[in-house]
């Protein structure tokens, strides 16, 4: 059907995800720090409850995903300094803990798995993106892919066997077994 607008209790949104069964929304709201705030959402009829902040910093928290489960949220922050890596926060703000601590770029992250990891593109590799995966909890990253392109914004299956990344330059669609 044709779109719908839907009143938001904000002005300036982005990086929307919303949770596997539609009842809630992440998203960042932008400026010059950039907060993660929650949504009620029903779906049927389109209703938007209030917002409430899940994170609270002077950085950039940005391109928030809901896990599976719609527990947990994972987002890549900009530090001060530019820094950026993996974080992961309870939906409703509590639990959050930095999953990725480096001085490479660790961006876009999406749940693999079952929601048990995490895949994210990572310019740990000399400065070209490639892809890796690293468990929800944290630990140690394993790369899963070497291509003389960057490989950005990957998505994988929910069970994990399969996913899809751009590369740049060249604006070519891979599909991958990101085990």
């Amino acid at each position: 059907g044709e779109p719908e607008t839907m009143a938001i209790p904000r002005s300036g949104i982005g990086h929307v995800s919303v949770s596997a069964n539609g009842a809630g929304i992440a998203m960042a709201s932008m400026s010059t720090a950039a907060n993660l705030e929650g949504l009620a959402f029903d779906p049927a009829s389109g209703t938007v409850g209030a917002r409430r902040r899940i994170t609270a910093s002077s950085d950039r928290s940005t391109l928030p995903v809901v896990s599976p489960d719609g527990h947990w949220i994972v987002f890549s922050k900009v530090q001060q300094g530019g820094q950026e890596n993996l974080w992961v926060v309870r939906r409703d703000g509590t639990g959050l803990r930095q999953v990725t601590n480096n001085a490479a770029r660790d961006r876009v992250p999406s749940w693999i798995a079952g929601g048990t990891r995490l895949m994210f593109q990572s310019s740990r590799d000399g400065g070209r993106f490639q892809l890796w995966t690293i468990a929800a909890d944290g630990g140690t990253p394993i790369q899963v892919t070497d291509r003389p392109e960057s490989l950005i914004f990957a998505l994988g299956s929910p069970d994990g066997t399969r996913a899809l990344v751009a590369t740049f330059p060249g604006a070519k669609l891979l599909r991958f077994d990101p085990r």
